[in-house]
């Protein structure tokens, strides 16, 4: 008799658990479908679909593009790089520019005030077409 209880109760409890997991099978059923509908997965699925309907791509054809994108970003990392050496050139052109410029500045006063020291010591009429052309060519 304690066999047969033991049974009969592993049984109920047996039902039990298949009715429970029915029960939450149906839940899950039901709560995909909301997801599905508030979500738009039906859509989302059709489009998978289709997407997984397409014809494979070859493995060459990956390495052809694979090939054409690493050709590209080559050379477009050499344009970068001739752009930032072109950009340093600049700079340095501009430096030099300046330079220049604060150089010629200062030889402009120089220029000046070796003239005026020439022109009151009286030798601003010399004649020297050398003299002369120097001066008038700077000016």
């Amino acid at each position: 008799m304690c066999t047969r209880l033991r049974r009969s109760s592993k049984a109920v409890r047996c039902e039990s658990k298949i009715l429970e997991c029915k029960n939450l099978e149906e839940k899950n059923t039901s709560l995909e479908a909301e997801l599905r509908q508030k979500f738009g997965l039906e859509d989302c699925n059709q489009s998978l679909s289709v997407e997984f309907n397409k014809k494979p791509v070859s493995d060459t054809t990956l390495t052809k593009k694979y090939e054409d994108l690493l050709a590209a970003h080559e050379v477009i990392k050499k344009k970068l790089i001739a752009k930032e050496d072109f950009r340093q050139k600049l700079v340095n052109a501009e430096e030099r520019m300046k330079s220049l410029e604060v150089n010629n500045s200062e030889w402009e006063v120089w220029r000046q005030a070796l003239k005026k020291a020439l022109a009151s010591e009286g030798m601003g009429d010399m004649g020297d077409p050398t003299f002369e052309e120097l001066f008038e060519h700077n000016e």
